[in-house]
């Protein structure tokens, strides 16, 4: 059901800015839904970008080694994250910096629980500081490309944007909690 959720979830959040005609949010997406596709791509078939994983069939269908559902994926939380680092600054640098940590802090949340559930598995059993350095990275570059564009998702209508991050982020906190316990 996962991929199936995220992309209901998507379409919600989303609708918004559709109906609203937010086109730049739109031109801004899709290249970032396709670079993080081709990205995940090469840290699959690679190791070089995130080391070395695979993933499960919980995302579902594949192509290429990975489920399309996360460029998507990807582009929300990014979102999310943008959207809650421009309530600090608007400033593009440091909004960059700030939604990076934002990214890296829900993939460290998420990963232990992402792992129990197959979403993908580590060759090393555990998850490589090279994956979050990464994150860190690609998060940055994603969120000045946000800023250069001019993009402005934000106010009432990125409201559930910013909602959906922090619910992902809770839920895999909550996981977490119960996994230990």
């Amino acid at each position: 059901m996962t991929p199936y959720f995220l992309l209901f979830m998507a379409i919600i959040v989303l609708l918004p800015q559709a109906l609203h005609r937010n086109w730049k949010l739109f031109i801004w997406a899709l290249p970032i839904l396709i670079a993080t596709f081709m990205i995940e791509v090469l840290g699959v078939r690679t190791g070089l970008i995130f080391g070395r994983y695979e993933y499960g069939g919980t995302l579902g269908v594949h192509i290429l080694g990975v489920p399309p559902v996360i460029g998507l994926n990807w582009v929300l939380v990014m979102l999310g994250a943008i959207l809650l680092a421009g309530r600090v600054t608007k400033r593009p640098l440091p909004m960059a910096l700030l939604s990076g940590v934002l990214a890296v802090v829900f993939d460290l949340v998420m990963e232990p629980v992402a792992i129990e559930l197959d979403y993908w598995t580590w060759d090393n059993v555990a998850v490589p500081l090279q994956n979050y350095i990464a994150w860190g990275v690609i998060a940055f570059m994603i969120s000045l490309a946000y800023s250069w564009a001019k993009v402005d998702a934000g106010g009432r209508r990125g409201a559930l944007l910013e909602h959906f991050f922090l619910v992902q982020v809770l839920f895999f906190a909550f996981l977490v909690l119960f996994l230990v316990l």
